[in-house]
């Protein structure tokens, strides 16, 4: 019989993140473990951040990630970490596992279908290789529930990649009409902001007013948050450089470079499409200026920057390469 404690409750997202540091050692005796006790979630969780932080994976490993990730999604789909890349299995690198990940996934979805939580979570799983049918499941959802703005979010941000994906207006309108939902429902905090979302689907439906007002909004209510305000001032820089006003966009570059660190900011790094812009229309010096000021705050573009300025003082334009959009 399986020791319960094996089982019991865990945060498997917490499991993940730590579990990373683990030696090679220490993997192979968890191995051994579960080969005893393949109920051991823990160890399924420890073992799946393991092999998906390693810089380098063999073959090998590879198979083992893959294989704790099917037996999660067929005994553990109440996990909760869907809407990470922990579960995702590369159709076009693995066709033949991730056609089991989908029949799973899709199996495990009817299963919890009046389960809000799981549902959405697993919709969000299926989205990195079928958004169309996570988008479908999602919708269905939507229309079900009173409170709305969790799944609203989630279901914005697939059909936004849609949109780029299919080049689909309609699904981008609806992807900004769900998220303006989702803004409207929370108080933005130096944590988190939505808005940030928000004003890059305004700006790319061309809802320009929309996008000033959000910008300005996020300047003035919630300057502690480094991230709204290095959004705020690319999309208005974005927006003037369109209209043929570069002293104000170089001025909204330059503040943008200038804020505070964040926890995005220093991982995903800043958003680089108005130093692109910029760039193009002979501002290189400012570009330079703005690259230099953030490797104050993204710490792992510190060989990247360095480099793309190197190349812009020679003369030279480099793709610049940051957070998405």
């Amino acid at each position: 019989m399986v020791d319960e404690e094996l089982i019991s409750e865990f945060d498997w997202l917490t499991e993940i993140l730590y579990s990373g540091r683990i030696l090679r050692d220490e993997a192979g005796q968890i191995e051994q473990r579960i080969k005893e006790a393949p109920n051991d979630k823990k160890s399924r969780a420890t073992l799946l951040g393991y092999y998906s932080t390693k810089s380098r994976i063999s073959k090998v490993d590879k198979d083992r990630l893959t294989k704790h990730i099917l037996w999660i999604l067929e005994n553990a789909p109440d996990c909760g970490i869907g809407k990470t890349p922990w579960l995702h299995i590369s159709k076009s690198d693995n066709p033949k596992d991730y056609q089991k990940a989908k029949e799973l996934l899709l199996r495990q979805c009817e299963r919890f279908k009046n389960d809000s939580e799981v549902l959405m979570d697993l919709a969000c799983a299926l989205s990195f290789e079928e958004p169309e049918i996570a988008a479908d499941l999602l919708r269905k959802l939507y229309t079900s529930l009173s409170e709305k703005e969790d799944v609203a979010f989630w279901l914005s941000t697939i059909l936004k990649r849609l949109s780029h994906k299919n080049n689909d207006r309609q699904a981008l309108f609806e992807s900004m009409t769900l998220m303006q939902e989702v803004v409207a429902a929370e108080k933005p905090d130096d944590m988190f902001d939505r808005r940030d979302r928000l004003v890059k689907l305004a700006f790319e439906c061309e809802e320009f007013g929309l996008a000033t007002t959000i910008c300005n909004d996020m300047l003035s209510d919630n300057g502690g948050n480094n991230q709204s305000v290095h959004t705020a001032h690319i999309v208005l820089g974005r927006i003037d450089a369109m209209r043929n006003n570069i002293p104000a966009a170089v001025e909204h570059l330059r503040n943008a470079g200038k804020v505070g660190t964040g926890c995005r900011l220093a991982s995903y790094g800043p958003l680089m499409q108005l130093a692109q812009e910029l760039l193009a229309n002979g501002e290189g010096e400012a570009v330079i200026q703005y690259l230099t000021d953030c490797k104050t705050f993204w710490e792992l573009g510190k060989r990247k920057l360095p480099k793309w300025i190197s190349e812009i003082k020679g003369g030279k334009t480099p793709v610049l390469e940051g957070d998405e959009w």
